[in-house]
């Protein structure tokens, strides 16, 4: 058992405005410099939109932003600190997507609106940049598409997103259209998308065509880069009327122009309602590769009923050729749909078979698609590839998620990021530790049994005074307010409910003895830790907390940030040199 508290929030800090207030534990926020899009989640909508904040980490561990809006890209170290602004010329009205090849080069697709019946009026473009911003070539795409048998692009991004990957040699763009008037009068809406090589900057042809798939309608659409392609997802209202995913790859033979051998493809369990309703009830989250294939995050009403009862969240595990699809893995049992619905759902691999789920909690009254609900709170939880949970649901507070973003998961540092807009233009890269032990408020009640207490034979040293410590799955727990008594302030606010600790300089050690335990053998246990409703602070940044017999231990670890911590494992002993 691992200690089931709530995730670290890493802090950074570069040029942050007057207004953003001190030590917020978890924010890189810089000025933005025209107006943001907002980032949140109208959940009730029938469809998503483009995102306005989007976010990518670079091969390097370096971490990009594209502020959709005014075509401008927020560059950051690794640790999250802001570097500069890369700002790009728009080419056409819109901006769908970017990405960023492992030179550093960009790539931008941009679109706009265009009349009915204006067929070879060009308004796609794909425009690839140099890593300072040169423009090094483009794709241009006529509204009447030339390589299907449907009604071309009218409007571009209608009632659904646009999204772009890379993998291998090839860039992938996939997004939703409006098209030209049909045969049956009617303007109708579907998926619609390309994939070119990155150095031809051409399409594959011959023996090498791609198929792309099809959904109508598609109001949320998903890619997800796999080693010989991509697999789409789309959150379909039609055909399928369900969340439909499909795999391409360069493996794909080509027959005749307009016959192909078919991507694997395979759609989840089908929504309420009659197909082409629009509303479905739903939200896609997205996709992530697992070893046996691959696991989806989505929410919808447990009793499929669409707006009957509160959305929840679930999980579909799916083989790696699509040919099979699990029954949802319910991850969420909300019951009242007027306080409590799973919203943003998130998914994203930090670990060979660990995936963090990230998701908010809103609020409603009623049952129309346009009341403007309200989150209230965001959460966690990290699952195996089998869709076992490893560490329960346990809320992040006052932290908001892009609705319609993904999420993006730093290797470099371990980390996962993701961009919200705020006021006055702020934008905020958000900085999250998904493995992070020791941490603060889950949803659970005050005295909740998190673990066992267990013996020791460790000793822990301050500046070589021992320090009476606890140990509980595998760390080694120091009493807060004993700190006061090794060099350390504790100040303890009872309205608050909280302790704060700061280094004092100077400050006169008075040690606290305890008897070593040799009665005991290591590992038996000696009682249990529950979880508080109690927050503590070191220098201004929260860090994991638990109550021992109504005492509250942190790691003796996280002391580190106040020195140097070394284990000498012959000797049993764990010592911090403050520096």
């Amino acid at each position: 058992m691992t200690l089931a508290l709530a995730p670290n929030l890493a802090v950074s800090a570069a040029d942050a405005p007057d207004y953003l207030a001190p030590n917020n534990p978890d924010l890189t926020t810089v000025q933005a410099a025209k107006p943001v899009g907002n980032t949140k989640n109208y959940y009730l909508s029938r469809w998503v939109d483009v995102p306005s904040l989007q976010t990518i980490v670079n091969l390097d561990g370096t971490i990009s932003v594209l502020d959709a809006d005014n075509a401008v890209v927020y560059e950051y170290s690794a640790n999250a600190e802001f570097i500069r602004t890369q700002i790009f010329k728009k080419e056409l009205d819109k901006v769908g997507a970017f990405a960023k090849d492992k030179n550093g080069n960009y790539y931008i697709f941009y679109a706009k609106d265009v009349a009915e019946g204006a067929f070879s009026e060009k308004n796609m473009v794909l425009v690839k940049y140099s890593a300072s911003g040169g423009k090094l070539k483009e794709f241009w795409l006529e509204a009447q598409t030339t390589d299907e048998f449907y009604w071309g692009v009218k409007i571009p991004f209608d009632a659904g997103s646009c999204k772009m990957e890379i993998s291998g040699d090839m860039i992938a763009v996939y997004f939703a259209r409006k098209m030209f008037k049909a045969s049956d009068g009617l303007n109708h809406q579907a998926s619609y998308g390309f994939i070119l090589n990155l150095e031809t900057f051409e399409r594959p042809a011959g023996t090498n065509a791609i198929k792309i798939p099809y959904s109508s309608h598609s109001f949320n659409q998903f890619i997800l880069p796999v080693d010989s392609g991509f697999v789409f997802a789309d959150h379909g209202d039609g055909y399928p009327r369900a969340f439909a995913f499909e795999l391409v790859d360069n493996k794909n033979e080509f027959e005749d122009y307009w016959l192909w051998k078919e991507n694997k493809q395979i759609a989840s369990f089908r929504f309420a309602g009659e197909s082409g309703e629009n509303y479905t009830g739903a939200e896609m989250g997205g996709l992530a590769k697992t070893p046996g294939g691959y696991m989806f995050v989505g929410t919808y009403d447990k009793k499929n009923s669409a707006v009957a009862g509160s959305r929840n969240l679930f999980l579909l595990i799916i083989n790696e050729n699509l040919s099979e699809i699990s029954d949802p893995i319910w991850i969420t049992n909300y019951a009242d749909k007027n306080a409590e619905n799973a919203v943003s759902p998130k998914i994203v691999q930090i670990d060979a078979a660990k995936y963090l789920l990230l998701w908010e909690v809103y609020d409603r009254e009623g049952d129309a698609w346009w009341i403007d609900a309200k989150a209230t709170k965001t959460f966690m939880a990290v699952v195996d590839d089998k869709g076992k949970i490893i560490t329960p649901a346990k809320e992040i507070p006052d932290i908001p998620l892009n609705g319609f973003d993904v999420l993006r998961h730093n290797p470099k540092t371990g980390l996962v990021h993701w961009a919200t807009s705020g006021e006055n233009g702020a934008i905020h890269l958000h900085s999250l530790d998904p493995l992070e032990k020791l941490n603060c408020a889950p949803p659970l009640p005050v005295g909740a049994k998190l673990g066992d207490v267990v013996h020791s034979d460790i000793t822990a040293y301050i500046n070589g005074h021992a320090a009476p410590t606890r140990a509980a799955d595998g760390k080694t727990l120091v009493f807060v307010e004993n700190l006061a008594q090794y060099g350390f302030d504790v100040v303890w606010n009872g309205t608050a409910k909280t302790l704060k600790v700061e280094l004092g300089r100077g400050k006169a050690f008075k040690p606290i003895s305890e008897e070593k335990d040799a009665a005991n053998k290591p590992g038996a246990v000696r009682g249990s830790y529950v979880y508080t409703g109690i927050k503590t602070y070191l220098s201004g940044k929260m860090t994991g907390c638990v109550s021992i017999n109504g005492r509250i231990y942190i790691d003796f670890e996280s002391l580190a940030k106040y020195g140097k911590i070394s284990w000498n494992g012959a000797a049993r002993e764990l010592r911090l040199v403050i520096e």
